[in-house]
């Protein structure tokens, strides 16, 4: 019996959830912003759960990886979709950046950006501008 109910739970959860498309809407991304243009855009999910929706900004006339590639301005902009406690956020971007980088110099850096989170609430956005120094 409690088989037959956590499928049944797991079919209407499914059924529920909003399509990316529609998940995309509501995050309203606009396309351009701050004289970058929206170059990508989707919805990060944690098992069945649509969590957030990410955009991608670079500049208009180059593709997201020739921006990177140039140390062009860039900018990620995230929208929630659910409440998210601070350390839980800490501690999956700790877990991932330690996948990808293990330069011990970025952790000053990284436990001040620590610092400036907050719990986050559905509905909430934030942005990170990558933004090239002036020569």
């Amino acid at each position: 019996m409690r088989q037959l109910f956590i499928c049944l739970m797991l079919l209407v959860s499914i059924s529920a959830q909003a399509s990316d498309a529609d998940r995309l809407k509501q995050a309203g991304f606009p396309a351009q912003v701050e004289g970058l243009a929206l170059k990508n855009q989707t919805v990060f999910n944690y098992l069945w759960a649509d969590v957030y929706a990410a955009a991608l900004y670079a500049p208009a006339n180059l593709a997201a990886k020739q921006a990177w590639a140039q140390h062009k301005d860039l900018r990620l902009e995230l929208y929630y979709f659910r409440d998210i406690d601070r350390n839980d956020v800490i501690k999956a971007a700790m877990t991932t950046l330690e996948r990808q980088h293990s330069s011990a110099r970025l952790k000053p850096e990284l436990e001040k950006l620590h610092a400036r989170f907050r719990n986050i609430h559905s509905g909430d956005r934030y942005a990170l501008d990558f933004v090239r120094a002036a020569d």
